[in-house]
């Protein structure tokens, strides 16, 4: 056995030696292929980096070259070394074609230069023949200014003289003035104190003839306003305001055409007069008081009989001075209210019988409801005796307008409450 393992162990050694020897000349092998490949490569990149110098070296000596060309040419960077920028020489050349009218032909500087020397050469000469002109010109402005300056001279002396004359003539002139001047200022002074006089004359003039018109315009509207209001109280006090329908002698009541319609209201007063025919007029027979009103009627107390003998019948008329069932009034207070009868009463039942109380007199004024005396004045300060409305501005303006002036007694008795 010992025999038998060591046999096995040789063999794996000599296998071993075989191996190596093998893997030695395989790595030989692989050296010298490898050297070669290394060699070749170096050689390229020798011919390469040869080539590359070559390269330099021509690419140098061009720009040497372009260099020197743009020396002359411009148009190149600022920095020392630049060449020409190709841009810029094109767009010179365009503006030169603009400039100098020069066909599309001509594309390069070389092109543009004898076209621009000819042009060049006719300005100049152009130019010269200008400026000789000019020179031409000069000298004859130089003779005009000399000659001017000689006639300036001669009208300046002129001129002097004259001025002398004129300032003697005006001197003499001037005191002619100051003397008229006086006696101008005299008559002035005159006239001013007559001007005085006149206008104090037309002022007072014309203010007599302002009071005179509007006084007579004022007469003119009291009067339109007077008439009006005649023509309405005759119109009111030839028509009633309604009549009796039916009456009861024995129990003192009866009714009228006039209701709630018409602006009648419960305790109103109505003075009942004569509906037939009557050779004298219309004769005041009785009043009555509304005590309930209907639509178009009103049930009415009779009372204060003239005649028992002529009782109210059908057909009798009412009046009442205050009362109107369709127009629209106008009615002031003057005086003190108080009471039942106070100055919010009386605006209301004036205004159930279609009358407006107004604040203050003027020419649509209908009514004067005149109340009590006065303890106060309007600021609200005692009196030391009563004042009486008939002493107010507004109750002497109503008479002078023609107004209906009625008191607070009259009120009471036609709007009992």
């Amino acid at each position: 056995m010992n025999q038998l393992s060591n046999r096995g162990a040789a063999r794996v050694g000599a296998v071993w030696m075989i191996v190596v020897v093998v893997l030695f000349f395989v790595a030989v092998a692989y050296a010298y292929v490898a050297n070669q490949d290394r060699q070749q490569a170096q050689e390229k990149a020798d011919a390469a980096n040869n080539a590359r110098v070559t390269a330099e070296d021509e690419y140098d000596v061009a720009r040497a070259a372009l260099v020197d060309l743009s020396e002359p040419v411009g148009f190149r960077a600022d920095q020392v070394g630049s060449i020409t920028e190709l841009g810029g020489v094109n767009d010179a050349i365009q503006s030169l074609r603009d400039s100098y009218g020069l066909g599309e032909s001509v594309t390069t500087l070389e092109d543009t230069i004898n076209p621009m020397i000819a042009q060049l050469t006719q300005r100049d000469t152009a130019s010269q023949t200008l400026v000789a002109r000019i020179a031409a010109l000069e000298s004859q402005k130089t003779a005009i200014e000399n000659t001017a300056r000689s006639t300036q001279q001669e009208l300046q002396d002129q001129i002097t003289s004259l001025q002398a004359e004129k300032r003697d003539e005006a001197q003499t002139l001037q005191d002619q003035i100051d003397s008229l001047q006086g006696l101008v200022d005299d008559r002035t002074a005159e006239r001013n104190s007559l001007d005085d006089d006149l206008n104090a004359k037309l002022a007072d003039n014309d203010a007599l003839s302002v009071k005179i018109e509007d006084e007579r315009g004022q007469a003119t509207i009291l009067a339109k306003g007077l008439q009006t209001q005649l023509e309405d109280f005759k119109a009111r006090a030839s028509t009633p305001d309604g009549k009796v329908v039916s009456a009861s002698k024995e129990l003192g009541i009866g009714w009228i055409d006039r209701g709630a319609k018409h602006r009648v209201a419960e305790g109103m007063v109505f003075d009942i007069l004569t509906g037939h025919p009557n050779p004298s007029g219309p004769a005041l027979k009785a009043q009555c008081e509304v005590l309930r009103v209907n639509e178009t009627t009103s049930e009415v107390r009779i009372y204060n009989v003239a005649d028992r003998y002529d009782p109210v019948v059908t057909d009798d008329l009412i009046y009442n001075p205050i009362y109107d069932p369709g127009g629209e009034r106008y009615a002031v207070l003057a005086g003190r209210f108080g009471g039942s009868y106070n100055e919010a009463e009386v605006a209301l039942m004036l205004g159930e019988v279609g009358i407006t109380v107004q604040k203050k007199l003027d020419l649509t004024t209908n009514y004067l409801i005149v109340g009590q005396p006065m303890y106060v004045d309007e600021k609200g300060e005692m009196l030391e005796e009563p004042r009486q409305p008939s002493e107010l501005a507004v109750y002497k303006n109503a008479e002078a307008q023609g107004c209906s002036i009625i008191s607070i007694n009259q009120f009471r008795d036609y709007f009992k409450r």
